[in-house]
């Protein structure tokens, strides 16, 4: 899981990673951050199965914001950095 989310551009440590429904492939991640970029933390509900990313945090300078709809963990990172346009829908 942890390489999983580091191809996709996210980092996450074992102890931030929780399996929430192992028959359906459901984790709780928690204090991720951006490859490169520490400063913005992520967390979320992660559909293994799916790859599908959803009740994204994203906690920044910026200030706190949810991403409600489902995303594709491969454009996760890609849409936390088009910023506030994106996330504050």
């Amino acid at each position: 899981m942890i390489q999983k989310l580091k191809k996709n551009g996210i980092v996450a440590a074992e102890a931030g990673i929780t399996v929430t429904d192992s028959v359906t492939g459901l984790f709780e991640v928690k204090n991720a951050s951006l490859a490169g970029n520490d400063d913005i933390k992520l967390n979320f509900n992660f559909n293994n199965k799916e790859n599908l990313a959803s009740g994204v945090v994203v906690t920044s300078s910026l200030g706190m914001n949810l991403i409600t709809e489902g995303i594709m963990l491969t454009e996760l990172s890609t849409k936390v950095l088009e910023g506030e346009s994106f996330y504050n829908r």
